[in-house]
């Protein structure tokens, strides 16, 4: 197998990471934001600020996170014809920003 092939493995393995941690972010985002809303449900104490607050706050949750998804799959693709020891770094960098939560 060429350097080409192993890096666009590499790449295609990358993306495929990302797109699971992205997702899986997001469901637990989405989970966070139903609890929320039903404690303060529960309190009584549900009002329009409230709810905008929240629907702010999972806005901008979400543009982080679809930035820093952008963001290193774009260094990805930049990887393509990169070797694989430069394709792993780039997985370890992704795999450390998703799980310091640095999205």
């Amino acid at each position: 197998m060429n350097n080409k092939n192993v890096s666009t493995l590499g790449i295609a393995d990358g993306i495929d990471y990302l797109k699971n941690e992205f997702i899986a972010r997001l469901d637990e985002q989405t989970e966070e934001a139903i609890n929320t809303y039903t404690q303060i449900q529960s309190q009584g104490t549900l009002s329009s600020a409230n709810i905008d607050s929240i629907t702010g706050e999972i806005k901008a949750k979400v543009t982080n996170l679809q930035n820093s998804f952008d963001d290193l799959a774009n260094k990805l693709k930049q990887g393509m014809f990169q070797s694989q020891e430069e394709i792993e770094s780039h997985r370890r960098e992704i795999e450390n920003q998703l799980s310091n939560g640095t999205y």
